[in-house]
């Protein structure tokens, strides 16, 4: 009798083990799974922020096109960008607000100064329009709208940074969640 109640308890304390076990198991393997969704979500956000800044320079590709050459076509790029510009940056704020919150002043910079250079560009625009090339020509001698653009490009650059430096730390989390659920296994 006492070995036959010695075996059942040894076999409760096996069931436990096991149990706690397939607990941790479960645990590590959602902690893995969350790493995943993290570090894809925050990969997605560079990639979109990568093409924020491609739609600009199209943007301002087309914009200095037209004010040399005077033709509409030549504005193609400029309003393909400006479209374009306006996606990403929407599914940027919700991608952002969702994965990364502390990156949503970056974005609002990068939008602020995206606005201040769109305004000052559509401005060009319009001079080159109505008063002639010379005139629209002078507008840009002032650099100005070469400073909102270098602001704009600045502040792209810092949130691509701080976003890259996100995907690193959530690179490495999902890794070691990796890591010790196979050790676990």
């Amino acid at each position: 009798m006492v070995l036959h109640r010695r075996l059942v308890l040894l076999a409760g304390a096996i069931v436990v083990v096991l149990l706690a076990f397939a607990v941790a198991a479960a645990s590590m393997s959602a902690g893995r799974e969350r790493a995943a969704k993290s570090e894809v979500a925050v990969s997605v956000a560079v990639e979109q922020t990568l093409q924020l800044a491609s739609a600009y320079k199209d943007m301002e590709t087309g914009q200095r096109g037209f004010i040399i050459g005077g033709s509409e076509a030549f504005l193609d790029p400029y309003r393909t960008g400006g479209e374009n510009v306006d996606r990403l940056q929407a599914l940027l704020l919700a991608s952002i607000r969702r994965t990364s919150p502390l990156s949503v002043p970056q974005l609002e910079a990068v939008i602020a100064n995206g606005g201040s250079w769109r305004a000052g560009a559509a401005q060009e625009i319009l001079i080159r329009r109505t008063r002639g090339k010379a005139a629209a020509e002078s507008l840009i001698g002032g650099q100005v709208g070469k400073g909102k653009f270098d602001a704009l490009r600045a502040s792209l650059a810092f949130m691509t940074t701080r976003l890259n430096k996100r995907l690193t730390i959530e690179r490495a989390t999902h890794e070691r969640r990796a890591k010790q659920l196979s050790t676990l296994i």
